[in-house]
């Protein structure tokens, strides 16, 4: 099924405004607003704005094209990323991204795609991976929504390393006893790709309590949650 540019700048929004923003890379305001352009003053929530055909192209391959690749950094680690759109992803393709990668020594990108992809590319970024290499695939399709916005996700926190630590020692168990929660296979968790998390991270899981909605407290109604662990495999 054809991708329309519509579908492309809807994947922009959830890469770049909100996914990268919830990983804590800094997201410029101008990507939400381009400059010159009053927020809401060219957007309707079913077409795309006249701003971003004006940026990026006005059909899906020149939008693709001109968004690749997006530079996006944290200011806490200095960590970089790199985003790229692609409407096939071979192994040329996944070579492409790598010399970029390497260009300016990034170590971590994100690439949506349209086509499936087949095994050798799979292969090919799980070698990078063991040279500390990550690249995300993301189909056109499954980026068109926030998973994290459903009504029934309840929110996900990556712990750090130094907090997973804590957590183990507090409960005397190990990682093998933690829940676990699939990030990498067949049937990888939609919420822990969202946030980016890697094998042995620690994710924290707040839901509303089950057993009691809320409770008052001196006068103010307190909400109770059940709090779980899951460790990504």
């Amino acid at each position: 099924m054809t991708t329309t540019l519509f579908e492309i700048y809807r994947s922009y929004r959830v890469i770049v405004m909100q996914m990268l923003r919830d990983r804590k890379f800094n997201v410029l305001v101008e990507y939400d607003h381009p400059p010159g352009v009053a927020p809401g003053a060219d957007e309707n929530p079913d077409t795309t704005p006249p701003s971003f055909i004006k940026a990026y192209g006005s059909t899906p391959e020149e939008a693709r094209e001109n968004l690749s690749p997006l530079i996006f950094e944290r200011q806490d680690t200095k960590k970089s990323i790199l985003v790229f759109w692609t409407e096939s992803l071979g192994i040329d393709d996944i070579k492409r991204v790598y010399a970029e990668m390497e260009r300016g020594e990034h170590k971590h990108a994100i690439v949506i795609h349209a086509r499936k992809i087949t095994a050798s590319v799979v292969s090919s970024i799980k070698a990078l991976r063991v040279q500390s290499i990550y690249v995300e695939v993301f189909t056109e399709k499954e980026v068109q929504i926030n998973v994290t916005h459903h009504v029934d996700v309840p929110r996900h926190i990556l712990c750090s390393n130094t907090k997973r630590d804590e957590i183990l020692e507090k409960y005397s168990v190990t990682r093998e006893q933690i829940p676990k929660i699939v990030v990498n296979g067949h049937f990888p968790d939609a919420v822990a790709r969202y946030l980016g998390a890697r094998k042995g991270q620690l994710v924290k899981i707040i839901r509303p309590s089950e057993a009691v909605e809320n409770v008052v407290l001196k006068g103010k109604k307190v909400d109770l949650v059940d709090i779980t662990y899951r460790i990504v495999v």
